[in-house]
């Protein structure tokens, strides 16, 4: 009873404050949460200012959506991904020349009436200009128009582009542009929906004529050490220990960021550099001021196949399914999402170079209208895999690509690598999309071939590959870098800031955009604070860091993540998405013949590039007394105070049960 007693005593003495609000364990200027593009764009403007830094990412690699994965000697994007050269904020952020480009020509391959057709910009492949002027993709008249639609995306500022009245892209490509459904369901479809993941009535005609534009100005092309090349060389521009991997922001409140690892950082600006859905939970109402509901995301589902031998196609062009990639509002295959993580299999079979190939305009025998159909339809071309059904429903690709034509160092010597692109997450097990796929692509590029030589490689599914934008979109696609907003009933703003293509356009360019604009509108804010509003305190400029760069990025157990890429890792022979941070933002299944990685994991395999030191974290804190104020000096004061009471505390109670055990037992 006495002791029971005491114990209350010391709990009512020495209790912690009943305030939520937690002592700071590290000060910083900016805190940044996220290290996808946005926030990396963000972290490197600030730090380039001299700016004291600290960027926190739940995963093991920055990058949020823009990664690759090596597998087998490959170079697997997560999601097929291309880079758009002309992207003007990406221009200004990013070094082309230290990204090794690996360019695709400039036009296309179309499917369409059993064969492969030209699409090609006369502009810059004049000798491509017969072929496309023949090819059954749309009238003569649809080429003369598209043409001038060419010319005027070249001579149209990007301002008015965006000042433009809006309407849906289909409306816009045959009402204003006058276009047939010829050119628009063969060429413009297939194409736009790969790149917006949506039915062209879903689309933005601002968006279109944005990227149309983007498209005439400058080519596309791939990095030669995959789409990671491009947060990892923003990454590498960063302060050293300013990238945090592995710890996740569990809290933002009051100029205050609370971390999974229990440390608690107070800071002067925070910048939330997640996705859309991230970011709610972790600001409550200062969001939904400004949109009361989530844009939501568009999905999409990458297979990876590989075998020996060149491709059948050898030029570096984009294969667009002019037959049919008829993803309408309302398919399933483009409106739900799947978490499916089924093992694939694949046929394998003795591996022939020797390939018969339907190529050019003549058409094939194999008719695919059974294979494109709304109903399951069943396959005779070519015998089932053990672990399929009978039948396959109708799940049409949207392009293919021989990646190792654009970029050799994406696949082994002597290998090709393949990527086929679904629009969507269709709710299919692996073993019979896989199936599905081959049945189409077996009139492309010989049914025995596809069914025996292609090997399985991974199979991506991306319910969130970037952000929903149907129109109607506003005024703007841009929304405020700073929000204000109430959580708990108690008003939040001044110093809180949100970075992510859903703040702009669902591009790597709105990506880069947006961090830039966070980062503006923090050293503005930054600018305006009196020195006694200041938390972080500048009492070394780096913020007590050492070193002056390199990207040191740590993990979560304090430790500099190592270089670990593979020693038989590719290397070029030849002389690249929208995204913002997220922990989590694909399903990888591989096939049973090879180590799988279970998406429930959070942690895919992915190499460290070798600009990463070895160097624990140090950590800033506020420093320089001769700056304090009164009234700071006391809440310091008092923060130490209430630790050491916590800590005799609990010393305390340890003797008191000592004692009474001594005096039982005597």
């Amino acid at each position: 009873m006495q002791a029971n007693l005491f114990t209350s005593f010391l709990d009512n003495l020495f209790a912690p404050s009943s305030s939520k609000r937690k002592s700071a364990t590290e000060t910083h200027e900016v805190v940044i949460i996220g290290a996808g593009v946005a926030g990396l764009v963000a972290a490197k403007e600030l730090a380039a200012q001299g700016k004291d830094v600290i960027v926190v990412e739940a995963a093991k690699q920055v990058g949020g959506r823009v990664q690759t994965d090596e597998y087998k000697g490959f170079l697997l994007d997560r999601g097929f991904q291309v880079f758009i050269e002309a992207y003007p904020a990406v221009k200004r952020q990013l070094d082309y020349k230290a990204l090794n480009l690996q360019s695709f020509l400039p036009g296309a391959l179309v499917r369409a009436e059993g064969g492969f057709h030209t699409v090609a910009d006369p502009f810059r492949r004049p000798q491509d200009l017969i072929k496309g002027l023949v090819a059954p993709i749309g009238s003569l008249t649809d080429k003369v128009k598209v043409g001038l639609l060419r010319v005027q995306a070249t001579t149209t500022p990007l301002r008015s582009v965006f000042e433009a009245k809006e309407t849906d892209t289909l409306t816009h490509l045959t009402k204003t542009k006058g276009l047939s459904p010829a050119i628009v369901n063969r060429f413009f479809k297939p194409f736009y929906q790969g790149i917006y993941l949506a039915p062209l009535s879903e689309q933005s005609s601002r968006m279109f004529e944005f990227v149309f534009k983007m498209f005439s100005e400058g080519g596309i092309s791939l990095p030669a050490r995959g789409i990671r090349a491009v947060p990892e060389q923003l990454a590498a521009s960063l302060p050293a220990g300013s990238v945090q991997l592995g710890v996740s922001a569990t809290r933002v409140r009051d100029g205050q960021v609370e971390l999974s690892d229990g440390r608690v950082i107070a800071a002067d600006a925070v910048v939330v550099a997640t996705e859309e859905g991230a970011a709610r939970k972790l600001l409550g109402q200062a969001l939904t001021k400004e949109r009361s509901t989530p844009l939501g995301g568009r999905g999409s589902t990458c297979l990876y196949y590989s075998f020996k031998g060149l491709a059948p196609i050898k030029e570096p062009l984009l294969i667009l399914n002019g037959e049919g990639a008829g993803l309408e509002a309302g398919d399933g295959a483009g409106s739900r999402s799947s978490r499916s993580s089924s093992s694939s299999s694949s046929s394998k079979g003795k591996v022939s170079t020797t390939k018969k190939v339907v190529v050019g305009g003549k058409k094939s025998t194999t008719s695919i209208a059974a294979l494109l159909t709304k109903r399951p339809s069943v396959s005779s071309a070519s015998p089932l895999p053990a672990s399929s059904s009978s039948s396959s429903p109708k799940i049409p690709i949207n392009n293919v690509v021989f990646l190792s034509s654009i970029a050799p160092s994406y696949a082994p010597k002597g290998k090709t690598l393949v990527s086929v692109t679904i629009v969507g997450t269709p709710t299919l097990p692996d073993s019979l999309l896989d199936k599905t796929v081959r049945e189409q692509l077996g009139p492309w590029f010989g049914a025995a071939t596809v069914e025996k030589e292609w090997e399985l490689l991974r199979v991506y599914r991306i319910p969130y590959a970037q952000p929903k934008q149907t129109p109607p979109t506003g005024p703007s696609f841009v929304q405020p870098a700073e929000v204000r907003g109430k959580k708990g009933g108690k008003e939040e703003g001044g110093g809180l800031f949100v970075a992510g293509d859903y703040r702009n356009t669902a591009t790597l360019n709105g990506a880069f955009e947006s961090g830039e604009r966070a980062a503006t509108a923090v050293l503005a804010h930054l600018k305006s604070l009196e020195p006694e509003e200041r938390v972080f305190k500048d009492g070394g400029k780096d913020g007590g860091r050492s070193g002056g760069g390199g990207g040191r990025i740590i993990s979560s157990n304090g430790q500099k993540v190592g270089d670990t890429a593979t020693s038989d890792a590719p290397t070029s022979s030849t002389s690249s998405a929208s995204s913002t941070s997220s922990s989590s933002t694909s399903d990888v299944s591989t096939p049973s013949s090879s180590p799988t990685i279970l998406s429930s994991s959070k942690t895919p395999i992915v190499s460290v590039p070798s600009f990463l030191s070895r160097q624990p974290p140090s950590f800033s804190r506020t420093s320089s007394s001769s700056s304090r104020t009164p009234t700071r000096e006391a809440t310091t004061v008092f923060s130490r105070f209430r630790q050491e009471n916590e800590r005799g505390r609990a010393t305390i109670k340890k003797v008191v049960a000592n004692m009474i055990g001594q005096r039982r037992n005597a």
